[in-house]
């Protein structure tokens, strides 16, 4: 059976290809060459997990996870576009907080927009989230 986080991921994706406007998704941080990507584009990408114990089976995590949205900066109405795309990623994943009974909540803490590649142009916003969830702990010498 698949990790529980692995499961949270494949939830959180395919949330975020439900979202209206999203035409394209992955993930992982998008290939290199962003020019090859349908837009608009929304990319999971996992930074980073803590681990607390909780019990002497379970354990507290907290998984960070950014949702990178694209969209084509030649747009005449990119900034409108990318504002109307975000309200829907996050609609979508604040809609199940607890990621089809996989989590604890979910909480988006914050919102960015980076600059724009001027070779090649995007336009993007990073929404950034919290997912607490607990998990069984693991003897390293029985892994």
């Amino acid at each position: 059976m698949a990790s529980i986080r692995r499961r949270i991921l494949e939830n959180l994706l395919t949330t975020v290809q439900s979202a209206t406007g999203v035409v394209a998704s992955g993930l992982g941080h998008p290939h290199p060459n962003l020019a090859t990507f349908e837009r608009p584009y929304a990319a999971v990408m996992p930074q980073s997990e803590s681990l607390n114990p909780a019990t002497d089976e379970l354990e507290e995590a907290t998984l960070t996870v950014l949702i990178r949205v694209l969209v084509d900066e030649t747009h005449q109405e990119a900034g409108l576009q990318l504002e109307d795309v975000l309200e829907q990623v996050e609609r979508v994943i604040t809609a199940d907080r607890t990621r089809a009974g996989l989590a604890e909540n979910t909480i988006v803490t914050g919102t960015r927009w980076p600059g724009i590649d001027a070779e090649e142009p995007h336009a993007g916003a990073d929404l950034d989230l919290s997912i607490a969830y607990n998990r069984l702990r693991k003897d390293p010498a029985n892994s």
